[in-house]
């Protein structure tokens, strides 16, 4: 076992016992996922370690146990279209490959949206496309979406996002105000009714919108 394999697998043993997830799809996707290479760093132990990572620009690769929280929230997501907002380090994007789904990720810093998109191109070029841009405004083009997944906290949810959610779909989002948030599952249902769960309390970076959505 190389050092990769043997620090992912730590990783996993961590967030598993903290009993917030019971998923072995999601932990076996994890375990593939080099994180070193999308943190940009070659200290294991940062890499892997339970808690954010900066990645500049006042961002971060989120928790792995809160990846993990949050792919669990969506469902089942093997061969549904993921809408991610906010792509960041692209780590969150390349798990939910991993588990089978055809993501979209959107990121609005460019260097960001550079890096992440050479390492998810290169990893899965068939099934994440990387757009720059607003993920406040979601992706129409490629609408409906049958999950979206929000990586940075905000007050409430964007109307464009809502509308570009499929029915029977899901809505993963940091709710709240400046770094406190609640983690907020949003169900849509038919004729287009909302349902929402408040799940565990959370830090997020602010979610930059667009002025007229302000």
């Amino acid at each position: 076992m190389n050092d990769f394999n043997r620090y992912a697998a730590q990783m996993i043993n961590t967030i598993s016992k903290k009993g917030l997830v019971n998923n072995e799809e999601i932990f076996e996707a994890m375990k593939r996922v080099p994180r070193h290479l999308y943190a940009g760093i070659d200290d294991f132990e940062q890499a892997y370690g339970d808690f954010p990572v900066q990645i500049g620009d006042k961002q971060t690769i989120s928790q792995p146990l809160m990846v993990a929280i949050m792919t669990d929230r969506l469902g089942s997501i093997k061969g549904k279209k993921i809408l991610e907002v906010g792509t960041g380090s692209g780590y969150q994007a390349a798990v939910l490959a991993e588990l089978g789904a055809r993501v979209i990720t959107v990121e609005r810093i460019e260097r960001l949206y550079d890096k992440a998109k050479e390492i998810l191109n290169k990893n899965y070029p068939d099934s994440v496309t990387c757009v720059f841009g607003d993920g406040s405004m979601g992706y129409p083009e490629f609408s409906y979406y049958d999950g979206i997944i929000v990586t940075a906290g905000t007050d409430e949810v964007p109307k464009d996002l809502i509308e570009q959610l499929a029915e029977g779909g899901k809505i993963v989002i940091p709710l709240g105000s400046f770094y406190i948030h609640y983690l907020t599952i949003i169900k849509k249902l038919e004729n287009g009714r909302l349902h929402t769960i408040k799940d565990i309390g959370c830090r997020f970076v602010p979610l930059i919108k667009d002025a007229r959505q302000r």
